[in-house]
């Protein structure tokens, strides 16, 4: 390949990759609020079947959510991480420094390109997930339409006995107050007695009738969310990770083909491409950075269950195991269980000005 055409395809596949990294945000923030707004707001309650089926399939979704905020959020961010860092050698280092630090570059972009399949693994994993519930889900979404229809017809029903027995309790009152003289007031009392249990009846069907629409209208609200925004966000997700996970692929190879032919003039000219676009690549990591407090707020605001632990940690260890048998690369699995143990323990900290990596700026 020519030096021009390979400078052609070194800018496009940057290109590329801000492209991704500018719209990933907006994926993530989707799938957290959705989430959020899925457990706290849209609250479907009843004991019916479609209920039920419902609910089963929501609190799958809500170990995933526990799963995401636990695992796959902070590995996200070390992804992203990765790639910044990566900018920062260009937007810090002279050329010759920089070359100096191909080794150590070529070492962190491949650790890089480890973290990102797994990252991306396990998303693919989380999709598998979703779409195992999704026959489930549609048959609950088609019972919960049919409970929809009931709901109407029942709260039809009920506000039409409410009406009656408002009707019923005024004309009580009403014979009460006529035959009250006659009887020294004991039918007005009798009377005000039968009317005040119609109102109570009345009043119960009311709220009754209210409530089964409320539970029909979430219903139909929760279920638009899981299949509207949950899983397309996810998947939206792994598409910014494959462009990711090429861009440190091929970045890979490109820079072990410098430090192997050992000459300025392939060095010199990507080197100059990567510094003018490194100021942009941190720019939108630190956008995607910056979204993720907001997400764990969110995902950490769905109500926990006591099994949700053991789920996570059996969820890491089954996850690891697969990307192992798939990828046959022991010490990165070594490797990925010491960074994950570390954040359980609360370890990984973002870098101060004293330990940090030639140009680590988060």
């Amino acid at each position: 390949m020519s030096s021009n055409k390979m400078e052609n395809a070194d800018g496009h596949l940057v290109a590329t990759l801000q492209d991704s990294l500018s719209k990933l945000p907006a994926s993530m923030v989707c799938f957290s609020q959705s989430l959020r707004h899925l457990f706290n707001e849209n609250k479907v309650t009843g004991q019916d079947e479609a209920t039920k089926t419902y609910l089963e399939v929501r609190d799958n979704t809500r170990q995933n959510a526990v799963v995401y905020t636990e695992k796959l959020l902070p590995l996200s961010e070390k992804v992203v991480r990765s790639i910044g860092y990566f900018a920062d050698y260009f937007e810090d280092l002279e050329f010759e420094d920089w070359s100096e630090c191909l080794d150590d570059l070529i070492d962190d972009v491949e650790k890089a390109e480890g973290f990102c399949d797994l990252l991306k693994h396990m998303h693919n994993t989380m999709i598998t997930n979703l779409k195992a519930n999704e026959d489930k889900a549609k048959v609950g979404i088609e019972m919960l339409e049919k409970m929809s229809l009931q709901y109407e017809r029942d709260s039809q029903d009920l506000k039409s006995k409410a009406l009656e027995r408002t009707d019923s309790a005024e004309t009580t009152r009403t014979w009460g107050n006529i035959f009250a003289p006659l009887t020294m007031g004991i039918s007005k009392a009798v009377c005000d007695s039968i009317a005040r249990q119609g109102d109570i009846v009345a009043k119960e069907s009311t709220a009754l009738a209210t409530a089964k629409k409320e539970n029909a209208d979430i219903a139909q609200e929760a279920v638009a969310l899981t299949s509207t925004y949950l899983i397309p966000a996810v998947k939206d997700f792994v598409a910014g990770l494959e462009v990711c996970s090429m861009f440190l692929n091929v970045t890979k190879e490109r820079l072990t083909k410098m430090k192997n032919q050992g000459s300025k003039g392939t060095k010199k000219p990507y080197y100059l491409m990567m510094k003018k676009q490194s100021t942009e690549i941190n720019r939108n990591c630190m956008k995607f950075l910056s979204i993720t407090d907001m997400m764990r707020t969110d995902l950490q605001s769905i109500p926990s269950d006591v099994s949700d632990k053991n789920y996570v940690d059996t969820w890491l260890d089954q996850q690891l195991e697969e990307f192992r048998k798939q990828h046959h690369d022991a010490s990165f699995l070594e490797t990925s269980k010491k960074w994950f143990k570390s954040i359980r323990m609360g370890s990984v900290k973002k870098p101060s000005p004293s330990n940090q990596s030639p140009g680590q700026t988060f």
